[in-house]
């Protein structure tokens, strides 16, 4: 059994809280200007993993050759470093996107375009880590539940690994998201997430909260919002509600600007997009971050919650707490390396 320690053990969620992104940072060149790309290559589709020391990402080597590779990051010099290509991806020209692992590190999810043995055009594909061999295992295909004979082009695995999400156009007038449920042999049929499908424009690159409350994701959108730009929307007890733009400083207007991909860490204090904003590479795009910055926590600077923690029995601990007003109230209990193990509250509550 592993040891559990809580890290954060009340924190106002930055998913909820009144405050604004910082300006975007572009990653460093280690993970924007991989040698093995050409000039053109696009660095996209970035997954922090869920203990924040790996970002999986995409990278278009060539024109239509996407590979995924990985970095991780040494908390020593705290830098990036490590980057490297995954035995995932085929050896010939095919794309391989959009990858999410597991917050156990046991399995890793992607989309791949026309691999053997699958359904058609894009579909999702998962691998299990092999502790003997040290790598990963032979890519196994999500199934018929998920995958169509059209695109399944990104997708986006819980934490938990219990709940999959795909973007799919197939049987539809445009690109929709969707999620499965895990169910012993295999997952489970397609569910909607929203109630109006594809309600302004294509959506993809979905990515969920730990407590499953909000969803960030990528839509082509008008030219006051940007070609391909990222939303977000909260759940609403049966689908998610109306998308909301993220705005800037993330998303740039024009009809020719991305800014997508979107992942956040677990506490959704950073965002990592791909942008091709000023100072990306010929228009393709780079790797960037923002920093949420609590309007309420900046205020307040060092906000007090007379935080008390002690054990009753060796089965029994007493978690107790004061706020001074109203707010989203997240309280979860996480392990030592930094995955959500379980959430004690996450709700609206009176100081």
């Amino acid at each position: 059994m592993r040891n559990l320690i809580i890290i954060s053990i009340l924190t106002c969620s930055t998913a909820l809280a009144e405050g604004y992104w910082s300006d975007p940072v572009k990653l460093p060149e280690v993970i924007n200007h991989t040698p093995m790309s050409d000039s053109f290559g696009n660095h996209y589709h970035a997954r922090i993993s869920p203990d924040g020391k790996e970002l999986y990402y995409t990278i278009d080597v060539y024109a239509h050759f996407d590979d995924i590779f990985v970095a991780r990051y040494n908390q020593e010099t705290e830098e990036w470093d490590s980057v490297t290509r995954l035995s995932v991806n085929m050896d010939d020209i095919r794309r391989e996107l959009s990858p999410s692992i597991t917050a156990d590190h046991s399995k890793l999810f992607w989309t791949a375009w026309e691999r053997p043995g699958g359904y058609g055009a894009y579909d999702v594909w998962y691998a299990e880590w092999d502790s003997v061999a040290g790598d990963w295992g032979e890519p196994q295909n999500a199934g018929p539940n998920v995958n169509t004979p059209g695109y399944e082009f990104t997708c986006f695995i819980a934490p938990d690994g219990k709940t999959l999400y795909a973007s799919s156009w197939w049987d539809a007038d445009g690109e929709d998201i969707f999620k499965h449920t895990w169910e012993d042999t295999g997952w489970g049929p397609r569910e909607q997430v929203f109630e109006k499908m594809h309600p302004w424009g294509d959506q993809y690159s979905p990515w969920i909260s730990a407590d499953g409350k909000w969803i960030y994701f990528s839509q082509c959108a008008t030219p006051s919002y940007g070609g391909r730009s990222t939303f977000r929307s909260r759940w609403e007890g049966e689908y998610f509600g109306e998308p909301e733009w993220l705005g800037e400083p993330i998303c740039l207007p024009g009809r020719y600007s991305f800014n997508d991909c979107p992942s956040l860490t677990p506490d959704g204090s950073r965002l990592y997009f791909a942008s091709n904003r000023p100072d990306s590479n010929y228009q393709g795009q780079y790797i960037w971050y923002s920093d949420y910055i609590n309007a309420v926590e900046e205020e307040l600077e060092e906000n007090s919650y007379n935080l008390d923690v002690f054990p009753v029995s060796k089965k029994e601990t007493n978690i107790s707490y004061s706020i001074q007003e109203s707010q989203e109230v997240f309280c979860g209990v996480f392990d030592t390396v930094g995955n959500l193990v379980r959430i004690l509250a996450s709700e609206q509550q009176t100081g």
